[in-house]
């Protein structure tokens, strides 16, 4: 027990890399190898198996372990702002900012409870949501990407940023532990940035050819551009290259806002502890 104690973080993040490696294995094997694999993970790929109609969908495992994630991470927020709420220090008023953040993360998520209740959306967010649900990350770029934007740097970059600084130069004890309560945090960082810079590398210098086509194996092209040339074999197998190591088979951003939760949940956890040491 106490060497559990000791080593939770590292407990938690081996546990949550064996989460991640079986996610992406098998969406990759039911992407690609389907057909030719033993009957036991076909089964697994079947469409009305347990992972595939439950695993990415909407309100599915992964959905709901981000939500799962976000509520203890806003609890352990609220929790460790109770215990320096009369020190008024800069730690208290960023764990304020911090928790209504994860608030509005949470509510988003679950589209502030019509995935729980199954609600009919109100009339405004039909007419300007996309997928005529009760949030607003839906109805505009601009509600969606900049708050995923400084989400991704803040959970990519403030832990590292924090200790390659205080390397060379001392940082403040306090200004410290807000950014990076633990220094396991970076390696939560680094597997974020493994999952998004493929995608962002290909995306920014589109190396990724261009063509709209499906296929049943990597031989057959059943359909291309109306008035292009269709691909050839070659360019077909640089495209699945892309697809593969950027990951895109799978629900690329989920899987982005999976970490996201993650990172809260230990960033909070590891917060709370070291207050009330």
């Amino acid at each position: 027990m106490n060497f559990f104690i000791k080593h939770y973080v590292s407990f938690f993040f081996a546990t949550f890399i064996l989460l991640i490696l079986f996610l992406v294995i098998e969406r990759f094997y039911c992407q690609y190898y389907e057909q030719n694999i033993f009957d036991f993970i076909f089964s697994l790929c079947h469409e009305k198996s347990i992972t595939n109609s439950y695993l990415w969908k909407e309100s599915g495992f992964v959905e709901n372990l981000q939500s799962l994630f976000l509520i203890f991470s806003i609890f352990f927020l609220i929790s460790a702002s109770k215990k320096i709420k009369k020190q008024k220090t800069i730690i208290y008023y960023f764990i304020l900012i911090q928790y209504v953040g994860l608030i509005y993360f949470l509510g988003e998520e679950i589209s502030w409870g019509q995935h729980i209740f199954n609600w009919q959306s109100p009339e405004i967010f039909n007419k300007l949501n996309n997928q005529n649900e009760t949030n607003i990350h839906n109805i505009s770029n601009l509600f969606n990407e900049l708050p995923r934007s400084l989400v991704l740097l803040w959970c990519s970059f403030s832990s590292i940023f924090v200790v390659l600084i205080n390397k060379f130069y001392k940082i403040n004890k306090i200004y410290k532990t807000i950014i990076c309560p633990n220094k396991n945090l970076i390696y939560i960082s680094l597997l974020l940035l493994l999952i998004v810079l493929p995608d962002l590398i290909i995306d920014k210098f589109d190396l990724s050819p261009t063509y709209v086509f499906s296929f049943n194996n990597p031989d057959e092209v059943i359909s291309y551009v109306i008035g292009e040339r269709p691909p050839s074999i070659d360019t077909f197998k640089l495209r699945i290259f892309y697809e593969k190591i950027s990951l895109n088979f799978l629900r690329l951003s989920e899987l982005h806002e999976l970490v996201f939760s993650y990172y809260f949940f230990i960033y909070s956890l590891t917060l709370k502890r070291k207050l009330t040491i």
